[in-house]
């Protein structure tokens, strides 16, 4: 297993914008039935690319309004995160 990177869909608290699996039921603030905010940024939505996530967050700030609660003081962006793979030998250096 390696190293993995990814764009997330990032607002103040931190949350995270996640897709519910099928059948799913929301848990958190819902937006709809397939879309929520987590604070587990595993569960997010990933994106290879930072333009990726700059145009899934542009549709979504044209047609869905309701995915940004007022209660975010700072409007969602893209952020870079990083997950290392478990028991991999890592340079001190």
């Amino acid at each position: 297993m390696k190293d993995e990177r990814a764009w997330l869909i990032e607002a103040s608290g931190p949350c995270y914008l996640r897709a519910l699996g099928l059948g799913e039921k929301p848990g958190n603030v819902s937006v709809d039935q397939s879309l929520e905010w987590t604070a587990d940024a595993s569960k997010a939505i990933r994106f290879a690319r930072s333009e990726d996530a700059e145009r899934v967050l542009f549709a979504f700030r044209k047609f869905r309004h309701d995915l940004f609660p007022t209660c975010f003081p700072h409007f969602p962006r893209p952020v870079e995160h990083m997950w290392m793979a478990k028991g991999a030998d890592r340079d001190a250096s």
